[in-house]
């Protein structure tokens, strides 16, 4: 069981590297079981499919391959079917948050400082779900009763409204108030250290394989990442990552040291920098956390990555402990930590919010 990272600057040559581990199955596998290919959308999905198409079962010097008994799905399905049908995760989610949100500020607008409307509410329950992925951590320290950002510290004075209000809608979830029903990132930290440590196992599930392989992802939220890593333990996982430049990548990777024993934000001087024009090193800051992300989760895992393309990365058991394993403060784009939908008269509010996450 293993985590096999491989990286490449465009779809083809990972597309290229996945056809060479389909077409060769596991020792003793049964023939007619479908292998499982991860996909970000629809459209890699078709795109994948008429690629490896052109491989598989292909007579040598032709394109005439035929592609069959792959099953697609989305990141979430694994994730979910990793951490087990029975957590009963979603009641987190923005849908049926926002009206636990307004309900709460109905009865107590007052403690949070916020108008106790439905367009609040919902942008509140959408930046709650975002922290349930991107925050998870945090959260959880939050449910726990302490008031601090995604890194370990404090939070100012006109954040503390926000673990307040967590609590509340916890409290007001559950049937007992006293005692309060586990949030959807408490169920997931704990079942994914669970996973991590193997007193939780894995069993047969329609959406996992002896090995998963994800294709096409640029960036996971860090919450699904570790569960992914985790995964690892029990499963083989194969990645095949997009990166924009191996140069980047190659710089990213040598920046992260052992150092970085707890989460860190965007600001620390710890984490990497850019190279080049300003500009374009802000645009690739999110390419440069998604990497980091990668790394982190991959330093968790015995790693095996395929270094098949110029420049590509190889990283290997040896230096399992080239990052630490908790960067879940890096946020994966500059959406992580601001409201979407109509709830703009709120964005005041979402920014200021957003401090937590920095």
């Amino acid at each position: 069981m293993a985590f096999h990272l491989t990286v490449a600057g465009s779809l083809e040559p990972l597309a290229d590297s996945l056809a060479e581990l389909l077409a060769n199955p596991l020792p003793g596998s049964d023939p007619f079981e479908s292998e499982l290919v991860v996909v970000p959308g629809e459209g890699v999905k078709a795109w994948l499919r008429a690629r490896l198409s052109r491989q598989l079962g292909a007579t040598a010097g032709t394109a005439n391959g035929v592609i069959a008994n792959i099953d697609h799905v989305f990141p979430a399905t694994v994730v979910h079917a990793a951490l087990g049908d029975d957590l009963d995760l979603g009641i987190w989610t923005t849908g049926p948050l926002t009206w636990s949100v307004h309900e709460v500020l109905q009865a107590r607008a007052h403690e949070f400082g916020q108008r106790p409307d439905a367009l609040r509410a919902r942008a509140i329950a959408d930046l709650f779900d975002r922290y349930t992925l991107h925050r998870h951590r945090m959260v959880v320290q939050w449910s726990e009763g302490r008031d601090v950002d995604a890194t370990g510290a404090a939070l100012e004075a006109h954040q503390l409204w926000q673990p307040a209000l967590w609590r509340a809608v916890q409290a007001h979830l559950s049937p007992d108030p006293a005692n309060p029903v586990p949030t959807d990132a408490q169920r997931m930290v704990e079942r994914t250290d669970q996973l991590r440590a193997g007193t939780h196992l894995v069993g047969d599930h329609p959406h996992l394989r002896p090995r998963v392989m994800l294709f096409g992802l640029a960036s996971l939220p860090s919450a699904h990442l570790e569960v992914i890593a985790a995964l690892s333990t029990q499963l083989d996982v194969h990645v095949y990552a997009p990166t924009a430049s191996a140069h980047r990548w190659q710089h990213v990777r040598e920046q992260l040291t052992p150092r970085l024993a707890l989460p860190v934000g965007r600001g620390d001087p710890r984490m990497p920098t850019g190279v080049g024009h300003p500009l374009v090193t802000t645009w690739g800051r999110a390419s440069r956390e998604s990497h980091a992300l990668l790394l982190d989760a991959a330093s968790q895992s015995v790693v095996v990555a395929a270094a098949w393309d110029s420049g590509a990365v190889v990283v290997d058991p040896a230096q399992r402990g080239l990052v630490a394993p908790h960067l879940a403060s890096l946020s994966l784009s500059r959406r992580t930590s601001r409201p979407r939908g109509r709830a703009r008269s709120t964005r005041g509010t979402c920014r200021r919010a957003s401090g937590c996450c920095a």
